[in-house]
């Protein structure tokens, strides 16, 4: 009885994931499609957050210049990061 149940929702996850949802803007891959992108550009910015941080201390050999170089980097990594999720995460999709 119990192993029913198990296989009755295995098959109501494959049916939501199926390949309706994966042409649309909705269900469980487009929503595991968005989250991979979003995490991946918010790691790419956060690495250039370091980057400037720790070139800033190393070209100046100063701690006090790695936190000029940090404000920098955050500013460039928001940036980066709202154009990148513009372009590649929360892309329009067009009417067909």
């Amino acid at each position: 009885m119990r192993l029913s149940i198990v296989y009755t929702i295995i098959a109501r996850v494959a049916a939501a994931s199926g390949p309706r949802s994966l042409t649309s803007t909705s269900g469980t891959f487009h929503d595991l499609q968005t989250f991979i992108l979003y995490t991946g550009m918010g790691v790419v910015t956060t690495l250039l957050f370091w980057v400037f941080a720790f070139a800033f201390n190393a070209i100046f050999q100063d701690k006090t210049m790695r936190y000029v170089g940090a404000p920098i980097g955050l500013g460039l990594g928001c940036w980066a990061k709202y154009y990148l999720d513009k372009r590649f995460v929360f892309r329009a999709q067009v009417a067909p």
